[in-house]
């Protein structure tokens, strides 16, 4: 029986309790992962496969932006590319959030390509300045940022990033926004825990209109690691990752046209 508490005209069910005690939760995770992140930036050496780690726990598209400029630091230029070719599936981005995301992904190809030639941002062309020049004045995001501030610092431009008087939007994109799983498909799975050591349980939910499902993990190369088949309608499947060797993977739990995929770390 759902038991309903009474405070005056408010009513609190068991479930609300329980989403409440869950953003909290998060919250505390949250910025738990950020003062372990900023922790490891600081440190004289940076620890790139323990700040992908944290970063990961952070379960958001940002995050996964900056994992992919941890492995162009690195010089892992094929991991970066992987993850940015999967990047616009995992949050099925849409309309001006995807155009945003080619924008930064194209960007950030155009500087692999610079250092995989052993150039720097010092060391342009006058062609590449001005393409520079385009994503600076004419996209938005993070392509139109990271441009700017290379003309800025190495070829004299200024740019103004103000806001217009009264314009208060800049205030809305601040504070905590909670991350939560996609059902509108009907479709869901979850690893946990994440990061694994020794095995992952995936929690999974099929749509009302299947019987059948195929459960997917590859490398951030694309590589096939090992593929189940699901055949009950909810459930749980657990890998034995003993044997796996560590590092970031993409699981994909698919039936007939409609996919689902999460990151999954092994340490």
């Amino acid at each position: 029986m759902r038991s309903i508490f009474h405070c005056g005209q408010d009513k609190v069910t068991y479930k609300t309790i329980l989403l409440q005690e869950m953003a909290r939760y998060n919250g505390s995770k949250t910025l738990a992962a950020y003062d372990l992140i900023r922790s490891n930036l600081n440190d004289s050496v940076t620890d790139y496969q323990y700040l992908r780690i944290w970063l990961d726990n952070l379960n958001n598209m940002n995050a996964d932006i900056q994992i992919v400029s941890t492995y162009v630091s690195e010089g892992d230029f094929a991991s970066a590319q992987s993850l940015l070719d999967l990047i616009q599936g995992l949050y099925e981005l849409e309309g001006g959030a995807m155009n945003d995301y080619y924008d930064y992904k194209s960007f950030t190809e155009m500087q692999i390509m610079w250092q995989q030639q052993g150039r720097n941002i010092l060391q342009l062309d006058s062609t590449e300045v001005a393409t520079l020049v385009d994503y600076a004045d004419n996209t938005n995001g993070k392509a139109a940022v990271a441009a700017q501030g290379i003309l800025e610092f190495a070829y004299g431009y200024e740019y103004c990033n103000c806001l217009p008087v009264g314009d208060s939007s800049v205030w809305k994109s601040y504070g905590i926004v909670p991350v939560t799983q996609s059902y509108e498909s009907g479709l869901f799975v979850e690893a946990k825990p994440n990061p694994a050591k020794t095995w992952v349980a995936f929690d999974y939910k099929l749509p009302v209109y299947v019987s059948e499902a195929t459960l997917q993990i590859t490398n951030i190369m694309g590589k096939a690691i090992v593929a189940f088949t699901l055949k009950t309608k909810q459930g749980q499947k657990v890998w034995d990752t003993r044997k796996i060797e560590k590092g970031m993977y993409i699981y994909t739990i698919k039936t007939g046209s409609v996919s689902k995929s999460g990151k999954l770390i092994i340490e």
